[in-house]
């Protein structure tokens, strides 16, 4: 799939916040990334939380470029690294997000964190230079797994796929309400100026809306879509009967 062309000025800083329960890893990425900053990298490390409360607190109030999550924030229920992507969705924060774990996810982890659209993941004792180039590559508008995921996001990929081909339509059913209307706004031709103004978001989480929509449709470009038959099976979509 063709990468969706970043709209970021080349010299735009990149802000990464970082989650994660052990202060001490915080502080290794604090390090790297201020040591990444005196080499030329434009990136820098906006804040980090402890805890998934404080966490979507400060996230909120700084609105960083992307985040850095740790699958295993906390065992407890309501207070994990996924309850905190939930979270942040909710409140439409569409920030990237790569999550990272010291051991790898079962199939149906990995499936609940891409549901809530995952950008990227890395495994906790890899190379630090592979967490800049993830950053790096996901700010992009692209993805990042690291190889020892990649059978299981496979599988998940062939799954999704086979049942994609059990229907008539595109996935709809796949997006997000936001999506739709995102997706809706764009194949009427309406600018993204407008549709941020409209919609009350920022053009850039337009692109990201934009990446996830060709995604889990499954498509490369808006130019493949049949505009008035997809305009078509979107309100077709809105106004079914919900369960």
């Amino acid at each position: 799939m063709n990468a969706i062309p970043s709209t970021r000025p080349d010299d735009t800083i990149i802000r990464v916040f970082c989650v994660d329960d052990h202060a001490i890893f915080l502080e290794g990425l604090r390090a790297f990334f201020g040591m990444m900053a005196n080499r030329g990298e434009r990136i820098a490390f906006a804040g980090s939380a402890q805890d998934s409360q404080s966490a979507l607190s400060q996230i909120t109030l700084v609105r960083p470029d992307i985040l850095l999550l740790d699958v295993w924030l906390s065992r407890k229920p309501g207070f994990t690294g996924l309850d905190l992507l939930r979270n942040l969705r909710s409140n439409q924060i569409d920030i990237p997000v790569i999550a990272y774990s010291g051991l790898l996810l079962s199939e149906a982890q990995l499936l609940e964190f891409l549901e809530l659209d995952l950008d990227g993941y890395l495994l906790k004792d890899g190379n630090p230079q592979t967490v800049l180039s993830a950053v790096l590559q996901v700010m992009q508008g692209k993805s990042f797994f690291c190889p020892e995921i990649e059978p299981i996001l496979k599988r998940i990929r062939a799954k999704i796929a086979k049942n994609i081909e059990s229907y008539a339509i595109l996935p709809f059913h796949l997006l997000s309400q936001q999506e739709r209307t995102v997706l809706q706004h764009i194949l009427k031709g309406i600018s993204r100026k407008d549709i941020a103004e409209s919609l009350n978001i920022t053009r850039s989480s337009i692109d990201t809306y934009r990446r996830r929509i060709f995604q889990k449709l499954g498509i490369q470009d808006f130019a493949e879509l049949d505009i008035p038959q997809v305009l078509n099976q979107l309100t077709l979509h809105d106004n079914s009967p919900r369960s």
